[in-house]
């Protein structure tokens, strides 16, 4: 009888083994699969994701939510202006862009897209390849050369002119940085105001260049230690609204993915070197230098709503003509 029982008990339990396996078969073919299409701009405000967007596309990770099995699109971009397009027909999800931007895109969407976190803080640096500059002071009556005439570095290097009373200071803006980096390398007496990884770039191929300011940091000084915000992660409302648990998990993989590029910068470089983010041989260098920083909440909001309004003051256009109301933040 036993040897009966016995012989039973293993046929039941045979059977419910398989009948197991099979259900699960069936699970898996029965998946659906959605994809988070994620557009970010080739620069520091996509250093943060390197990690994750390595780990996704080379080790194929993936998780399910309710019977969906999720899959990351991640695509780099060398101009905002395909972001932009990309975002406003509602093809991809998730993106990372410069803050100001974000309040522009809010106010051409009528409310649309919406800011999550902030990813980068300053990136902006003063550098000469003389030694003539020891004070603020000493800028009086020199050329500042720099980029981003109309948009936020503009901004940035007003505020730094009138805060600190400047009243000898010429600023010639140059379309591409490149240009600046030639005049670095070939004439004397040359200061200019370069975002990283540009800084990087320049200090490596002329070691006579030295930064002379933060230009972070004396954004704080003029703003009540308030830090100035370069680069922030926005999404689409219609996906953030519906899709709540997906973007649990990402913040989660993407806050892990911003500290291993501040605490592993030379391995940062090698990947985002890979992508064609930055120059070959810059990363380790340039990485501790972008301010990554993933802040959310009301730290994120507070430090947003100063820095647009800084930015509104000088000029409205920077950030859309006006400033985003409260449904801005996620």
């Amino acid at each position: 009888m036993n040897k009966t029982i016995k012989s039973i008990f293993l046929i039941f339990l045979s059977a419910f083994v398989l009948v197991g396996c099979n259900s699960n078969e069936i699970v898996e073919e029965d998946l659906s699969v959605q994809t988070v299409e994620i557009s970010s701009l080739k620069g520091a405000t996509t250093i943060g994701l390197a990690k994750m967007i390595d780990d996704h596309e080379n080790n194929d990770e993936e998780f399910i939510i309710d019977n969906n099995k999720v899959e990351y699109n991640f695509e780099q971009f060398g101009l905002a202006e395909e972001v932009v397009t990309k975002l406003m027909k509602g093809e991809t999800d998730l993106a990372t862009i410069p803050a100001n931007l974000a309040s522009t895109l809010y106010n051409k969407s009528e409310g649309d897209i919406q800011v999550i976190s902030i990813n980068t803080l300053g990136v902006l640096y003063m550098v000469e390849n003389d030694n003539n500059v020891n004070s603020i002071e000493d800028l009086n009556g020199k050329t500042i050369y720099s980029v981003g005439k109309g948009i936020t570095p503009e901004g940035v290097l007003n505020l730094f002119i009138q805060g600190n009373q400047l009243e000898d200071v010429k600023v010639e803006y140059k379309s591409e940085a490149s240009e600046i980096a030639a005049l670095l390398k070939t004439e004397s007496n040359i200061i200019a105001m370069l975002p990283e990884p540009f800084v990087s770039v320049v200090k490596k191929g002329n070691p006579d260049i030295r930064t002379i300011f933060d230009m972070n940091e004396e954004w704080e000084k003029l703003n009540n230690g308030n830090s100035m915000v370069t680069g922030v992660l926005v999404g689409r409302r219609e996906f953030l609204e519906e899709n709540s648990d997906i973007l649990e998990i990402f913040l989660k993989e993407y806050e892990d993915s911003m500290e291993f590029a501040k605490t592993e910068p030379e391995k940062t470089g090698e990947i985002v070197e890979s992508m064609g983010i930055i120059p070959e041989g810059i990363g380790k260098y340039s990485i501790p230098n972008c301010n990554i920083s993933f802040i959310k909440g009301e730290e994120m909001k507070s430090l947003l709503q100063d820095y647009l309004t800084n930015l509104y003051n000088f000029k409205a256009d920077l950030v859309g003509g006006s400033i985003p109301k409260e449904d801005f933040y996620y």
